[in-house]
């Protein structure tokens, strides 16, 4: 969880994410990890109004920034 929120720090796409962590499928990986974290508003989506938006991609929240700061 920390490593996706660090990759989000700057908008990233879902299959980026998922290369850079390491991790094939994509439906596990939502639902164990991206819906988690915006549950949370620690990510976000950058066109919520579009969530299968080929564009798509995630961001570090103020609040994830927050969650990060502690940790380091």
């Amino acid at each position: 969880m920390i490593a996706i929120l660090s990759l989000t720090a700057a908008p990233m796409a879902l299959d980026d994410i998922m290369t850079a962590v390491g991790y094939a499928n994509k439906k596990t990986f939502r639902d164990n990890y991206l819906k988690p974290l915006e549950q949370l508003q620690w990510i976000e989506k950058t066109n919520p109004q579009n969530p299968t938006a080929p564009d798509q991609k995630y961001s570090l929240t103020l609040i994830g920034k927050m969650f990060l700061g502690n940790q380091e």
